[in-house]
């Protein structure tokens, strides 16, 4: 059975469960949130090699087959990739969130000082990861605000 596209019915809402979306929605979807965060952050000009993007189905095994805890996002400073994982993702909300978090990071300079402060400072109090945290709270809902216009511009164009 063919899902029904959610992007071109505008159901853009937080709570829209991941699973409704195709991995191709997905990637347009990122695409968006791409664009909405190099608009408000600006991108990290130290690294060498652009920004990407993967979506993964799970996050739950490494190369190795070790079981690693569930978990929603990651930024890979080595690769300078941002990674989402579906199956932490339960909702278009926390998809737009976990992209914020991650490119925030993104931004940061995480190979030369965060590992530095992770000996100071728990996760949670972490200044990168407090930051990260802020702009979720911050942006998520003006994001989600931007993709439901942008869809709905191009479905009414049609």
């Amino acid at each position: 059975m063919e899902k029904k596209s959610y992007l071109s019915n505008m159901n853009l809402y937080s709570k829209t469960p991941i699973k409704e979306f195709t991995d191709e929605e997905l990637v347009h979807i990122s695409q968006q949130c791409f664009d909405f965060c190099y608009e408000l952050f600006g991108i990290n000009r130290r690294k060498h090699t652009p920004l990407s993007i993967c979506i993964y189905d799970h996050s739950t095994e490494n190369n190795w087959g070790y079981i690693l805890e569930k978990k929603w996002g990651e930024y890979c400073a080595v690769e300078n990739e941002i990674r989402l994982f579906k199956d932490g993702i339960r909702t278009l909300g926390e998809f737009t969130s976990t992209f914020i978090h991650e490119y925030t990071h993104s931004t940061q300079p995480i190979t030369t000082k965060y590992y530095k402060l992770v000996k100071e400072y728990s996760y949670t109090d972490h200044p990168f990861e407090v930051e990260a945290l802020s702009n979720e709270k911050k942006y998520n809902r003006k994001l989600l605000k931007q993709l439901r216009q942008c869809y709905h511009t191009s479905s009414t164009s049609i």
